[in-house]
């Protein structure tokens, strides 16, 4: 911890989370395999109208059953590129307003402080989401704020 606050990334505070499992690493290797054995036997396809975003390129994932498996394979084992996924979103795919799901306020925290933005959302229960949901499908978000 020590080390990441003198000398890594872009925020000097990092925060050791409270998880069940070291994610993301190389130590879950057997779990990856076992996702590429269950994807071997799936047709995978992406959403037409939505842009899907990969924890591995912090890219769009391509449009090629086989490398989406590799990725979706890969994010078991690979850091998580939240932080350059973000700014993806932001910076070349004009993301302006974010929804963030879950309980507590870390995302939205987060995603409000990288960007300095305003119109960041968090929900944490059903009802909320519930509403969220039918501002989205009439395209009207400014009702959000």
């Amino acid at each position: 911890m020590g080390h990441l606050r003198h000398f890594s990334g872009h925020d000097p505070r990092p925060i050791r989370l409270n998880v069940s499992a070291p994610f993301h690493t190389s130590i879950l290797q057997p779990a990856a395999d076992t996702v590429k054995e269950m994807l071997d036997g799936m047709s995978l396809s992406l959403p037409p109208k939505i842009t899907v975003i990969s924890n591995v390129t912090a890219r769009e994932f391509p449009n090629d059953q086989k490398e989406i498996k590799r990725l979706v394979e890969q994010q078991v084992v690979r850091r998580v590129k939240w932080y350059e996924s973000v700014l993806y979103l932001s910076d070349k795919c004009g993301v302006n307003q974010w929804v963030g799901i879950g309980p507590g306020n870390v995302g939205r925290n987060l995603i409000g402080r990288e960007l300095g933005m305003d119109k960041v959302w968090g929900l944490s229960t059903v009802s909320e989401l519930d509403g969220v949901l039918e501002m989205l499908a009439s395209n009207n978000l400014e009702k959000l704020s």
